[in-house]
């Protein structure tokens, strides 16, 4: 399970609780991104979605996004 992974977020299995729970930020010099522009994986999935170019999972010390495992469960409600 990844630290920026949506199940860890949901299940509150993640070192980052403190940044979901009480708003905590990193150093404002920290930026970390997903980026599949330069990556060594084809821009699209196993189901032939094209991959966005980059998620940003932390943007200046805060925290941004989460990554979307494609075997995760979709609420089909």
């Amino acid at each position: 399970m990844s630290a920026f992974g949506m199940r860890s977020h949901k299940t509150m299995h993640t070192p980052l609780l403190k940044m979901i729970r009480e708003g905590r930020r990193l150093h404002p010099a920290i930026t970390a991104l997903e980026a599949h522009r330069e990556g060594y994986t084809p821009a699209f999935t196993s189901a032939g979605f094209i991959k966005t170019e980059q998620v940003v999972l932390i943007e200046a010390g805060e925290l941004r996004d989460c990554l979307v495992d494609r075997a995760a469960p979709r609420n089909t409600a």
